[in-house]
C-alpha cells in the first residue's frame, strides 16, 4: 500500500510517496487510528489495515491511540450478515 502526502509546506507541488514497510509500527498504528477517528475508515477496515487477529486486538490499538470506539448501523448490519451466514451453514 502506498501513502501519498501532498501540500507539504515549502515543497511546492512535490509529493512524497512512502511504502508502509518504511514506517514504524507505531507510526502506522497512529495513522490508522487518525483515519478511524476522522471517520475515514470503519472499525473493520482499521482491523484489516492493522492485520489484527481479533476485534479485541483492534480495539486495544485504537484505544491506545486515544480513539473512542463506536458501534454504528453498518457494524450492526455486518454482524447480522455474519450471523445469518453462520446460521445458514449450520442448517444445511
Amino acid at each position: 500500500m502506498n501513502v501519498t502526502l501532498s501540500k507539504i509546506p515549502k515543497r511546492g507541488h512535490e509529493t512524497i510517496h512512502l511504502q508502509w514497510q518504511q514506517l514504524s509500527q507505531e507510526t502506522v498504528e497512529a495513522m490508522i487510528a487518525e483515519l478511524y477517528r476522522n471517520d475515514a475508515i470503519t472499525f473493520q477496515e482499521a482491523g484489516e489495515l492493522l492485520h489484527t487477529q481479533s476485534w479485541q486486538e483492534t480495539a486495544a490499538i485504537l484505544e491506545k491511540h486515544g480513539c473512542t470506539l463506536y458501534y454504528d448501523r453498518d457494524d450492526f448490519d455486518h454482524d447480522l450478515d455474519i450471523i445469518s451466514e453462520f446460521s445458514n451453514s449450520e442448517s444445511t
